[in-house]
């Protein structure tokens, strides 16, 4: 992660973080302990924390440092910032959205949403700059598929694919990304970057395609709208219906299972 003071990037940095520990292991403890704090964060105290999650203040304080914040006020500040705005945003979207609808026709309307995504991206799909990103995974000696947690699970079932075709192929989750935390690329490396929306991930994807072409490494991006400056790639592919955000996973699924199909095409 790129080390930010907006509690939007922070909050959910460090709810990604929690979720990608491993039960047995110390961090695992102290996530699911400060987890069961959410509701009363601010009144939490560090040696509460480290006391209900049976380790020591000092473990306590390297796992909120590895989360990035500075001190354990900090977390606390702006974890509850972050809840508290994200709470009072989605509640408005809500009633905006759906207000005076009955369930059905919520359902209705979000299966609507959904696929009219996918059928922009049916429409204006270009079979040919697909077989090129399919000419050059194959290229590759070395795969990384990188975006957010939604993003990388779309493409989860293609990372198969490569692998069973001998490539070595990571899901890469961007929210890891930072000056330190760069994948291993070279010239036989590709890359490609998802986003439904430009705007998020914007530092991370910028750092990483630059560093991306001084490796010779070819830079392939799906994205729901045009990219922002300093965003690089050799090929862009751009799908859904801009400014939509969340629907754009639909498409993303759909692309991923495109490319899946075009994919075994080429092998018989």
């Amino acid at each position: 992660m790129i080390k930010s003071n907006y509690p939007e990037r922070t909050g959910k940095h460090f709810v990604c973080y929690c979720n990608q520990q491993i039960p047995g292991t110390s961090d695992y403890s102290i996530a699911q302990t400060a987890f069961q704090h959410m509701g009363n964060v601010l009144d939490l105290s560090q040696e509460k924390l480290a006391e209900e999650s049976h380790l020591s203040e000092s473990s306590v304080s390297r796992f909120f440092h590895k989360c990035g914040f500075d001190t354990f006020v900090d977390f606390k500040k702006q974890v509850q910032t972050f809840l508290f705005l994200r709470g009072r945003r989605k509640l408005q979207e809500q009633l905006t959205t759906y207000h005076g609808k009955n369930n059905e026709a919520i359902a209705k309307q979000l299966y609507e949403s959904a696929v009219q995504n996918m059928n922009e991206t049916i429409q204006n799909m270009n079979f040919n700059n697909l077989r090129v990103i399919i000419e050059q995974l194959r290229k590759a000696k070395t795969i990384y598929i990188i975006g957010d947690t939604k993003d990388t699970y779309c493409f989860y079932s293609f990372q198969l694919d490569l692998m069973c075709s001998g490539r070595t192929a990571y899901l890469y989750n961007i929210d890891n990304i930072s000056k330190s935390t760069m994948p291993q690329m070279d010239k036989h490396t590709a890359i490609m970057l998802l986003s439904v929306n430009p705007y998020w991930y914007n530092e991370e994807m910028a750092g990483l395609c630059h560093m991306a072409k001084e490796k010779g490494t070819y830079r392939i991006l799906f994205s729901q709208g045009e990219p922002l400056d300093g965003v690089e790639s050799e090929l862009c592919y751009q799908f859904g219906h801009p400014g939509t955000s969340n629907d754009g996973y639909h498409s993303l699924m759909l692309l991923a299972q495109m490319l899946s199909a075009l994919f075994y095409q080429t092998n018989l």
